[in-house]
């Protein structure tokens, strides 16, 4: 039987209003999937600089800090500002689907990366004026006006973001600023070269060995009335803790010991200590002294000399002990 018009026709009707629909719900399946990467990649760079509040707090700060500020501290916090820069460009390292979000996130990766080239800049500046270099004032000024042309170019971001025609994030960006809030590049460039070029600078590598501890074996204990004793023995061997506290290596260097009773010949004895890792230490052992009960004895370690050293007062020890005489 042939198939009547009206038939025909309402089966075209419903393929195309059926292809219209299927149309209608793919774009509107795009237009969502735009809107979720648009939010998604929001919510990233949104990521990105919030793991960046604590870096351009310790950054701005770190003018206000320079009396107790030294090396290690310092590069410490530079080394984690410079670590999470690094960590922010890559939240942010692939460009968005959306395009009223390239501008924002163009300018995002620019801020980042200025901020990361300022930063080093102004590290490697101020180090070096510390090791005598020449040029190390001029780079702490051109690191921190890269840290402030990033601050300018973040404030951009913003405003992109500020744009109609950008999404809504989820949270609102945070405000960052690396810039010192009460200085400009200038004054803190001058304040930070002069901190580094200082004579008592503690930003020079400067060794500090000293002499943290002092034992005997036996162990020499306190009295009731303040004195060190030691049990009725012929000989004790006396060790000494010596620590690097300073921030560079400290090379192998001579430990001398003094020892003299109250009434008698002095003893010398000389030591080698290991070179020292900064802040590490070790533990050297003298050769067995002749003692006496009954006496007391004048002890005295101390370091030899080192250019430039950190601390001198630091170098040496000084103590009195009595031995005890038998007993029974």
């Amino acid at each position: 039987m042939l198939e009547r018009p009206t038939d025909r026709r309402r089966w075209r009707w419903w393929a195309l209003g059926l292809t219209v629909v299927i149309l209608a719900a793919l774009v509107l399946a795009r237009i969502n999937a735009q809107a979720s990467a648009a939010v998604n990649y929001l919510d990233g760079m949104r990521r990105s600089a919030e793991g960046l509040v604590t870096a351009s707090s310790t950054f701005s700060g770190l003018d206000q800090n320079l009396v107790d500020l030294d090396r290690i501290e310092f590069e410490t916090a530079t080394t984690a500002v410079l670590e999470a820069l690094a960590e922010g460009s890559e939240a942010v390292d692939e460009p968005p689907e959306t395009s009223s979000l390239i501008g924002a996130a163009s300018l995002l990766r620019l801020a980042l990366a200025t901020w990361e080239s300022g930063v080093a800049t102004f590290r490697e500046g101020l180090l070096g004026l510390a090791d005598q270099a020449e040029s190390g004032e001029e780079q702490i000024y051109a690191g921190l006006q890269l840290v402030s042309a990033g601050d300018e170019i973040y404030a951009e971001v913003l405003k992109e973001l500020d744009r109609e025609d950008v999404p809504d994030p989820v949270t609102s960006m945070p405000a960052l600023s690396f810039q010192s809030s009460t200085r400009t590049p200038v004054a803190a460039a001058r304040i930070f070269a002069s901190a580094a070029s200082a004579d008592n600078s503690l930003f020079v590598l400067r060794a500090d060995l000293a002499v943290s501890q002092v034992s005997s074996q036996p162990v020499w204990v306190t009295d009731p009335d303040g004195d060190l004793v030691i049990a009725a023995v012929e000989s004790i061997v006396i060790d000494v803790v010596v620590a690097n506290l300073g921030n560079t290596q400290a090379p192998a260097q001579m430990l001398f010991l003094n020892m003299a009773p109250a009434e008698g010949e002095e003893i010398a004895q000389t030591i080698e200590v290991p070179p020292l890792e900064a802040g590490g230490e070790t533990t050297v052992s003298f050769p067995a002294l002749a003692v006496a009960p009954g006496f007391s004895y004048n002890l005295s370690v101390a370091l030899q000399l080192i250019s430039p050293d950190g601390n001198a007062d630091n170098d040496g020890v000084a103590v009195s002990f009595f031995v005890n005489e038998p007993t029974g």
